[in-house]
């Protein structure tokens, strides 16, 4: 039997406290009484959970990760052994990741055209996040708004929760007697004017020339009143009860953003426009 010599393993972290998708590395170091350096594999453990493998190389070992979520984390480092060297286990490295997440309440509103819905959103720190974070919200149909803070700093080490709005657009009609443009108003002054002519001049022509003075006053005056009744009916024609849009109805996905630095995320809402 070969009596293994006693060592002792420990962990150290690169980036401690560090930030939601940064690397950190993870470097275990074993140690004993001997002469000899000790060879083999270190297992890097998150708690129960398995991180990844490192070989021992002048008594190191080495991990790199950027997996780790927000929160607080124990990371032990496991060395199995070799020949001469006996397996032992790290203490537990203490290790903070800072993050943020946000939710929705409700994540899905109904409004009628012309009305406002409201969201409640929550931030939950993790990993003692306590930065400012600003907002964005994307994805609300023509003519609606959507309303978010610009930014939202945290009381102490949490958050207190805001309210988003997406304020929509009823469809309006414009008021009888409003002058809309006629698209024909030109043409159509233009047809009044040379039927008035036309008309002129055929009681001109074959009027009796005792009368024709009679007629020419009578075609001047026809002419006038046909003239008047053309503007009139033009103008009378533009005059109606026309819609301006609204809100579209249809459901919609909106993308409420959050960013503070390097981290950023995002929750989706629904609306529904009747």
């Amino acid at each position: 039997t070969v009596n293994k010599v006693g060592d002792s393993t420990s962990v150290v972290s690169s980036n401690n406290p560090s930030i939601f998708g940064s690397a950190v590395t993870f470097t275990a170091t074993v140690t004993s009484s001997a002469t000899s350096i000790a060879t083999g594999t270190v297992t890097f453990q998150d708690g129960a959970a398995t991180l990844g493998t490192g070989m021992l190389s002048g008594g190191n070992a080495t991990l790199a990760t950027s997996a780790l979520v927000g929160g607080v984390h124990s990371i032990t480092a496991i060395y199995g052994g070799d020949a001469n060297f006996a397996n032992s286990t790290s203490p537990g490295l203490t290790q903070t990741v800072a993050d943020f997440s946000l939710s929705a309440s409700p994540t899905a509103a109904a409004a009628t055209a012309g009305s406002t819905a409201t969201y409640a959103i929550t931030i939950t720190p993790q990993g003692g996040f306590s930065q400012t974070i600003s907002f964005q919200c994307s994805g609300a149909p023509m003519l609606a708004v959507c309303t978010a803070p610009g930014s939202v700093s945290p009381t102490g080490s949490s958050y207190a929760p805001f309210n988003i709005t997406v304020t929509t657009t009823a469809q309006s009609v414009v008021p009888p007697g409003t002058i809309v443009p006629w698209p024909w108003a030109g043409l159509r002054i233009g047809l009044t004017w040379l039927l008035a002519l036309v008309a002129c001049a055929i009681l001109n022509r074959f009027a009796a020339p005792r009368r024709r003075y009679v007629w020419q006053v009578s075609s001047v005056a026809t002419f006038v009143l046909l003239l008047c009744a053309g503007c009139t009916g033009v103008a009378g024609s533009g005059r109606s009860s026309m819609p301006n849009a609204g809100t579209a109805p249809g459901t919609y996905t909106l993308t409420l953003t959050g960013t503070s630095g390097s981290l950023s995320h995002n929750t989706m809402l629904t609306l529904t426009v009747k």
